[in-house]
């Protein structure tokens, strides 16, 4: 399956944009290449770019990866929990006062790309364990509906897009 092939009733418009970034054909392929991608992209950041925000309330690419961190592991519980149980309604989360909250400016970059790669690798086995007749189950977080398989390939997407953000207003 690929992002073009997903149900769209089974997850909100608002993902589209993440999901249209994802050239991969799979889940894992896409997930493995973002691994590599984020890994060398973060590693390769001239260091006196890693606190910079190109404007006042905006985040320094550190917090960015750390956002990165964050979301990918509420979207893995999304997907385990539905894959398990589905039609569940789980709580939101607020990524701007988790990227407060967070202290990443306080942790080397090397951290945080340790943090990055470790939690990617448990969201890329999370996929390959999961039954496949489980990647359809939808379940509700934030009022939003979402599938299993619709969650793997936005966490693909979602870390492209704030790349490409970097890239644009930071470099």
């Amino acid at each position: 399956m690929t992002p073009g092939q997903l149900d769209r009733s089974k997850f909100h418009p608002y993902y589209e944009m993440y999901l249209g970034l994802v050239e991969e054909t799979s889940i894992l392929d896409a997930l493995d290449a973002g691994r590599m991608a984020v890994t060398e992209f973060f590693e390769k950041l001239p260091s006196e770019k890693l606190a910079y925000r190109y404007a006042a309330d905006k985040w320094t690419p550190k917090e960015v990866l750390q956002h990165l961190v964050d979301t990918e592991r509420v979207f893995g519980y999304r997907a385990m929990f539905a894959s398990r149980s589905p039609d569940a309604e789980l709580s939101g989360f607020d990524h701007d006062a988790f990227v407060v909250k967070g202290n990443a400016n306080d942790l080397s970059i090397a951290e945080l790309v340790r943090e990055y790669v470790s939690v990617r690798t448990s969201s890329i086995y999370l996929f390959k364990i999961l039954p496949p007749n489980t990647f359809a189950n939808t379940a509700v977080a934030n009022g939003n509906l979402f599938s299993v398989s619709a969650l793997g390939y936005v966490m693909a997407g979602h870390e492209k897009h704030h790349i490409n953000i970097i890239k644009e207003r930071y470099l």
